[in-house]
């Protein structure tokens, strides 16, 4: 197992982890939110009976409640971004050399939770860096449509007329002889994107 491979695995688990203590927080909410209630109402009736300490001790707990529902929110909110926006939106998704110079490749949309990939067509822009300093980009868009093999570990395998585009597999057998899955080809001779 490659170290990024270990990586990915652990980053499914660090993803489980938070879906599971966002679960636990949106029960937590509504348990905190009733506590709030029966000490705003046992405030209220100790003031009435005129029974100060009481109010004060109730109002102390209150003011510890309210603080652990606005963590609660704040820690909800949080975990909501990581899930659900773009993080890796524009940002190198994997960098490949080869024989004839360096492939990077970048996506506009690519999101935490590689399950609302499905069906999103996604702009793919790759780029060649051959010696000398000169570039060659070419973009083209694809449809994410079978997330179970979406990892954030791409494979760049190249021959000498086209460079194919994959990513990690949790399933070996759809492999093909390089390692990768070809999600994408790229040929830079006819600038042909499929």
């Amino acid at each position: 197992m490659t170290p990024s491979m270990i990586l990915t695995e652990l980053a499914a688990v660090l993803m489980v982890v938070i879906l599971l203590l966002l679960v636990a927080l949106f029960v937590a909410l509504p348990v905190l939110v009733v506590i709030v209630i029966v000490m705003s109402v046992n405030i209220a009736r100790h003031r009435r009976t005129g029974v100060v300490s009481g109010a004060q001790s109730q109002t102390r707990s209150l003011s510890w409640v309210m603080n652990a529902m606005l963590i609660d929110l704040l820690v909800l909110l949080v975990l909501a971004a990581v899930i659900w926006l773009p993080p890796l939106a524009g940002r190198t998704w994997c960098r490949s050399e080869s024989p004839d110079g360096a492939y990077a490749v970048t996506v506009d949309k690519m999101t935490s939770l590689p399950a609302t990939w499905d069906g999103v067509p996604v702009t793919v822009t790759m780029t060649h860096a051959v010696d000398g300093g000169r570039t060659e980009k070419a973009s083209f868009q694809a449809v994410m449509e079978d997330t179970d093999t979406i990892h954030y570990e791409c494979v760049v395998t190249w021959q000498p007329d086209h460079v194919a585009i994959g990513s990690r597999a949790k399933n070996p057998d759809s492999f093909d002889d390089a390692g990768a899955v070809t999600f994408f080809h790229v040929y830079w001779d006819d600038v042909e994107f499929s």
